[in-house]
């Protein structure tokens, strides 16, 4: 698969994935915190914000980020709907009705549990969506080799999942019958992604596509699973294992330390070792942050 970014970092990036995520956009009447949500293949990733709402004399103070299993969260949000259902009054029409939806939810079958996760991860309510697009995300699900489809759909869009899965489908064929040979000649071939697909480079920098190689290097090390792979700028445990990998791969920390002057170092000198390495001063700055090398002094 290709690269979506050449950063060490990432997340979700949609213009429609707040209003899809976050608390603060759903609350229908009642005051809810600016927590945002975001499905990822291996975790649930959680990211809260200030927020002094207008009208309101309550404000949320707290800033912070959390990678929590996805089982965990689901119970504890479970907990909280069952105490609130226990609360409400037996004989009220709304309150039964409430009841008979959140056992449909509980007694879903398995077909029913993968659909709601896909949905999820495209940033769509299961539950209320038009029936088009739900049609889409089953033929995208169907289409699409296993080890691409949550990768794929977390970065994707609605209104692109179409000619997602015809690339997606059209490529790995093609790489699936590759037996050997020009390699060069054979990425040539490939049909060409358009800039918008999620899980293609659209960064033309050699310094760009050398991290994104090394991405790919350390994301096939890593992998336990045959099969085609995605990456992409997403925050989740796989995606930020390949962006450490080819960071420490293409500048060592302990090279890099060898190489620093002082405890203090300009951003001048993080550009100048950017070129020395061949990478983004981005990569650099990372690294020396990440392993404590130095103090860099924003002049």
């Amino acid at each position: 698969g290709g690269g979506g970014g050449g950063g060490v970092g990432g997340g979700p990036s949609r213009p429609d994935f707040a209003e899809a995520h976050d608390f603060a956009c759903i609350g229908e009447g009642y005051l809810l915190p600016s927590l945002t949500i975001a499905p990822t293949p291996e975790k649930m990733r959680l990211l809260w914000r200030p927020q002094r709402p207008r009208h309101s004399t309550i404000e949320f103070t707290e800033q912070g980020e959390a990678l929590v299993d996805r089982d965990a969260l689901e119970g504890a949000f479970g907990d909280i709907v069952n105490v609130v259902l226990d609360r409400l009054p037996n004989d009220d029409p709304d309150a039964e009705l409430l009841r008979t939806e959140w056992g449909a939810i509980q007694a879903a079958d398995e077909d029913e549990r993968e659909f709601c996760r896909a949905a999820a991860l495209l940033g769509q309510d299961p539950f209320a969506m038009p029936r088009a697009l739900a049609d889409q995300i089953i033929d995208f699900w169907e289409r699409t080799a296993p080890p691409l489809r949550e990768d794929a759909l977390a970065a994707a869009s609605e209104q692109g999942l179409a000619r997602l899965a015809n690339w997606l489908t059209d490529a790995t064929q093609r790489v699936s019958s590759f037996d050997g040979g020009d390699w060069g000649a054979f990425r040539s071939a490939l049909p060409r992604p358009s800039a918008q697909e999620p899980c293609t480079a659209a960064n033309d920098r050699e310094t760009a596509r050398r991290f994104v190689r090394a991405r790919a290097l350390g994301d096939y090390l890593g992998r336990t699973t045959q099969g085609p792979a995605i990456l992409s700028g997403l925050a989740t445990d796989r995606q930020a294992q390949s962006r450490a990998f080819a960071a420490e791969f293409l500048v060592p920390a302990e090279a890099l330390r060898k190489k620093l002057r002082s405890d203090h170092i300009p951003l001048d000198d993080v550009d100048a070792l950017a070129d020395e390495f061949g990478v983004s001063s981005y990569v650099v700055r990372h690294q020396i942050e990440n392993h404590g090398l130095a103090q860099i002094a924003d002049w």
